[in-house]
């Protein structure tokens, strides 16, 4: 997609400007202040903001305070023309609480006022979807940080490759030129001009290599220039050669103009010879012209009986094809209407299996337990139980019983619980070692941490960590991140259905949607649209066939009776002029 050109009526502190754009990098350059980003703003408002502002909503409140004129418009206005695919297309919008308008202008000139197909097209036109472009595209610089931090490959995979795609093309359009290629084409160009030319000399650097002895191959545009002059200079040595001879032949065209006077006189001794000859001319032609008159006489005596009947015919046909027009018209609005019921049904049936899809995600979203807080905290725990449990073996312990007179010895080491080891059995412990038999029951502490105060820590993080798992019925940390992924998707999904319906909606409530479509239940059926044009054409130009025979004949009559006042009249012409032909 490429932007042609921006026209903007009055935006914000802007009104009566126009912007042409051309292909590859377009830059809006000025200073603070001075509505660049109010530029990029209209233009994102016309593609995707609709015109009637719903001041309930917060596009609405938020379009009416930053971008209707300050302190008392009601209204802003633009058209953006783009070019996708090798076609133009021209969206107009004019925004207002009361008096909106806008369409969006196609190839071939036609119009599309409907939000809902507008919609439709957009999605032929607009490569990407609204939250791409208003998250990338049109992102401000405030927002540029958080834009980064959601181009994330772990979490929006689908994202990174619309960017990566969007880049790749940009780049491929600005075809960029580095400063060494630039100067190469530079030197190669002064070359293409010099060659065989000495600048410092303004001259030729083979003064033997003149106009009479060029070179033909491997100059310079200057030199061919050159050479180009001076073959100019020779023609004008030329042409004042032949103004000589012209000269001469003045005097030829004098003598032969005197031979000319001599001619006239004897052609107008001629003159008398040819009066008679030109008398008996006359009267053939006379002859002549009589027959004419009478061969014409007679053809329009024939043909006129012949026109009013076949006149009669036409226009009973036309008659016929007339009232054959008026069925059609009054199918093809039969058409017309079933057409827009089926799009308001299928409209109507997006708008409520969209709001059931709405309704189960919130209800999904209200129902879930997990938040970023829960996350958090779950995170916290088990970072202080690695803790714990780290500066627990950071302490470590090792001891050997030799002997015993118990034969069932037991030990607790570190975090861990009791077991059992056998006599001469090398224990190794992390911070905390505890020896039991029948005899006696022994407790070993590292000097170097507080082992009952970190066992305290861990156990009380371990079972705050075990109980919120249990709570939210997950295995762990990284089932929470996923569900909690999740439910952010869920709510991103619910914005872009939302937006999905409002621009189905436009400018209408779903009722009213439901009670056009009830309005236009009891249509009679009619035959496809297209063929009823296809028909309707067909008759059109039957028709205009038809009235144009019509015309013809009618023009005919007209000028007969213009000529000859009435048909009698014709006949009685006829008659005399025969009568006049014999006497003749």
């Amino acid at each position: 997609m490429k932007i042609k050109s921006f026209d903007l009526e009055i935006f914000a502190g802007i009104n009566n400007r126009s912007y042409q754009f051309k292909d590859g990098l377009n830059i809006l350059l000025g200073d603070n202040e001075a509505g660049k980003s109010t530029i990029i703003n209209a233009i994102y408002a016309s593609l995707f903001i609709q015109p009637q502002l719903k001041l309930n909503t917060k596009e609405g409140k938020d379009f009416d305070e930053k971008f209707l004129p300050y302190p008392d418009g009601d209204f802003a206005e633009a058209q953006l023309k783009i070019e996708a695919d090798n076609s133009e297309y021209k969206f107009y919008k004019k925004w207002s609480n009361s008096n909106y308008a806008g369409y969006l202008e196609l190839a071939d000139g036609r119009r599309i006022e409907a939000p809902a197909k507008i919609a439709d097209y957009k999605k032929d036109i607009l490569p990407y979807a609204k939250s791409t472009y208003n998250n990338i595209v049109f992102s401000s610089q405030q927002n540029i940080k958080s834009t980064l931090e959601r181009i994330n490959s772990a979490e929006n995979p689908e994202l990174i490759d619309t960017i990566n795609s969007f880049l790749r093309k940009a780049v491929m359009e600005l075809d960029g030129v580095s400063i060494d290629k630039f100067r190469s084409r530079l030197e190669s160009e002064l070359e293409q001009l010099t060659k065989k030319w000495n600048l410092a000399s303004d001259s030729i650097e083979n003064s033997a290599r003149g106009v009479n002895n060029p070179y033909q191959v491997g100059t310079g545009e200057i030199y061919n220039s050159y050479i180009a002059k001076e073959k100019l200079r020779q023609r004008l040595k030329e042409s004042k050669i032949n103004e000589k001879k012209f000269k001469k032949l003045g005097c030829k065209i004098k003598d032969l103009k005197a031979e000319e006077r001599e001619l006239i006189e004897k052609i107008e001794e001629l003159s008398a010879l040819e009066a008679e000859i030109n008398q008996r001319a006359a009267v053939e032609l006379e002859l002549n012209n009589l027959n004419e008159k009478i061969q014409k006489l007679a053809r329009d005596a024939k043909k006129w009986p012949e026109f009013n009947k076949e006149l009669a015919e036409i226009e009973k046909k036309s008659a016929a094809k007339t009232e054959k027009m008026k069925e059609l018209e009054a199918e093809k609005n039969r058409a017309e209407k079933l057409a827009t019921k089926q799009e308001l049904e299928k409209r109507t049936a997006e708008i409520k299996e969209l709001n059931a899809e709405i309704k189960t995600m919130k209800k999904t979203i209200s129902e879930a337990v997990i938040n970023d807080e829960i996350v958090n905290n779950l995170e916290k725990y088990k970072n202080k139980i690695a803790e714990s449990r780290a500066a627990i073996k950071a302490s470590r312990l090792k001891a050997k019983i030799n002997f015993s007179a118990s034969d069932n010895i037991k030990i607790i080491t570190g975090v861990d619980g009791e077991k059992n080891i056998a006599e001469g059995e090398i224990i190794e412990a992390d911070g905390y070692l505890r020896i039991k038999t029948d005899q006696f029951d022994i407790e070993i502490e590292s000097a170097e941490i507080d082992f009952s105060k970190l066992k305290q820590e861990y156990e009380a993080n371990k079972n705050k960590f075990s109980q919120l798992k249990d709570k939210l019925k997950i295995e762990g940390l990284a089932e929470a991140r996923t569900e909690l992924a999740e439910l952010n998707t869920l709510k991103r999904k619910i914005e872009e259905k939302e937006d999905r319906v409002e621009e189905l909606l436009a400018a209408d409530k779903l009722e009213d949607l439901e009670e056009k479509l009830q309005n236009l239940n009891n249509i009679e059926a009619a035959r496809d649209l297209e063929k009823i044009n296809k028909e309707l054409e067909s008759l059109k130009n039957e028709t205009t066939e038809l009235n144009t025979e019509i015309k013809i004949k009618k023009n005919k009559i007209e000028e007969w009776k213009e000529e000859y006042q009435s048909f009698d009249e014709l006949k009685l012409d006829l008659t005399k002029k025969k009568e006049k032909k014999n006497k003749t």
